[in-house]
């Protein structure tokens, strides 16, 4: 049964968001996943007083994207962002009337990708392509007869949002630079925003869930102004638009009116992925259904050696003709993990999987799930792959790739050759920082810890430094050697690390 985008955040009541926000949003998918946030949600509901209300630094790393390029992510101060998920849940009334009022006209659920209740998962976002069994398929109503299809892009989205477009969004941009009392409900969501970006007004942190829902405030109030001017043919995902046209010239005017309307919340549109281009060979992902046009032609009830070869030097084709992209790739590992194959099919798959990676780093993080529990990798293969991954981050300073090779040693219980602690303390990373004290300790490197637990200490004895690195410093020193909260938190025994024994 297909439901609407209003119906399904009515679905949520402010106890959920709150609970999923804070409980299951506040660590991004892209890291390895050792991190939770569900005993300081628990810590929280035991509060009688809240937080300081401050503003706090957060933790950046770079995620690597389509051809290594990186993307940087956030991790917010627990604090400042417990804030801000209460923030919403206490308002989240008033936010539902607004997604109301800006998306009860649509006669097909323009935006594709937003919270949401998950079956059977606590949390309540997922980056992943839309569920066309609620969402509906919108495009073959949409392809019918238009001749374009245009795509546009929104240039560094979350990094360019204005927290006060916030509340011009919520109550009119005019409205907004009369009433800046701070008391009002809207400033209020203004302010909190800030507060997890350190008091800035520029940008909203990639990663935590709560970035998702704010952006959807903007971003629905430029749908409704699209849909005012005459578009109706077009769907969402996040910030990026495709829209089928019946010519090029109404191609064009559609992208105008988008920077129209992207203008009046300062933000632009990405060049490079905007484009106008004839149909039907450009109709929505079309190497979507070139991947699924080769499972169908290799659709034995058991995938073989052969298969999976064709399978897979077709994805890699596909990938050339589409300037490497990064989704390709992903979507092909994800499809296989489902498919049953013969032992020298799986043993093929997986050794060929994890060559891919080393070429393209980016799926790094979806080869524990997918390749080496599907595929029931040997360890001695998992520990020549650590062993490169590991070298290979090292040398181009891929610091996403270290951290899931630290990850990927301390779950198998297997040892880095080349590990070089100095080298690790010189990547100015965080998440790296603590995966190397886990392993470390891990493997029973007294010498090693007590180097880490130093540049620890070094680090909480400044503000914007422990900010910047507050999951390792909060981790890794004891109560005795922590101030305020966050003494008061490791006094509660509250942790953000999934035990070993559970990774």
């Amino acid at each position: 049964m297909t439901k609407t985008y209003l119906q399904q955040m009515k679905e949520i009541t402010p106890d959920r968001l709150y609970y999923g926000l804070l409980a299951h949003g506040l660590f991004t998918e892209r890291l390895p996943p050792i991190f939770t946030s569900v005993n300081f949600f628990d810590y929280c509901q035991s509060l009688n007083n809240s937080f300081q209300d401050k503003a706090a630094t957060y933790i950046s790393f770079d995620s690597i994207r389509h051809v290594n390029i990186p993307r940087q992510l956030g991790i917010p101060n627990p604090m400042a962002y417990q804030q801000l998920c209460k923030c919403l849940s206490d308002n989240w009334d008033k936010l539902c009337d607004h997604f109301e009022h800006y998306t009860s006209y649509q006669t097909h659920k323009v935006s594709r990708i937003h919270i949401r209740k998950l079956a059977n998962k606590p949390s309540l976002f997922e980056m992943n392509y839309n569920n066309w069994k609620i969402d509906g398929s919108p495009e073959p109503d949409l392809l019918m007869g238009k001749r374009y299809l245009v795509t546009a892009d929104i240039a560094t989205f979350f990094p360019s949002i204005y927290t006060h477009s916030l509340t011009w969004a919520l109550i009119g941009k005019a409205a907004a630079k009369v009433d800046r009392d701070k008391r009002k409900w809207q400033n209020i969501i203004d302010h909190y925003t800030q507060n997890t970006k350190h008091g800035e007004t520029h940008g909203l942190i990639i990663g935590p869930h709560a970035s998702n829902l704010l952006s959807e405030i903007i971003l629905t109030v430029i749908d409704y102004k699209l849909h005012e001017k005459g578009w109706h043919n077009y769907v969402r995902h996040v910030d990026d638009y495709t829209c089928y046209v019946d010519t090029y010239e109404n191609g064009q005017k559609f992208i105008i009116d988008l920077l129209e309307e992207l203008n009046i919340f300062d933000l632009k549109l990405n060049d490079r992925k905007t484009s106008i281009n004839e149909l039907p060979l450009a109709a929505g992902e079309q190497w979507i259904r070139q991947i699924n046009a080769i499972k169908t032609i290799a659709d034995h009830e058991t995938m073989r050696f052969p298969d999976v070869r064709a399978y897979l030097d077709n994805v890699i084709e596909i990938m050339h003709h589409n300037n490497d992209k990064s989704s390709i790739l992903k979507y092909a590992i994800k499809v296989l993990s489902g498919q049953t194959m013969t032992a020298n099919a799986k043993e093929y798959c997986a050794k060929t999987l994890l060559n891919y990676t080393i070429l393209f780093p980016y799926v790094v993080p979806l080869m524990d799930e997918y390749v080496f529990k599907t595929y029931n990798v040997d360890l001695s293969i998992i520990n020549k792959f650590t062993d490169k991954i590991y070298q290979d981050g090292i040398n181009s300073r891929n610091y996403e790739a270290v951290s899931f090779s630290l990850f990927f040693a301390i779950k198998y219980n297997i040892c880095i050759a080349s590990i070089s602690v100095d080298k690790l303390l010189k990547s100015n990373s965080c998440i790296v920082f603590l995966l190397s004290f886990l392993y470390c300790k891990h493997t029973k490197n007294n010498g090693a810890c007590k180097k880490i637990i130093d540049h620890a200490m070094r680090l909480s004895l400044n503000d914007d430094d422990f900010g910047q690195n507050w999951l390792f410093v909060y981790e890794v020193l004891s109560k005795s050697s922590l101030r305020g909260d966050w003494k008061d938190m490791k006094n509660n025994i509250v942790t953000f690390l999934i035990p070993i024994d559970q990774w």
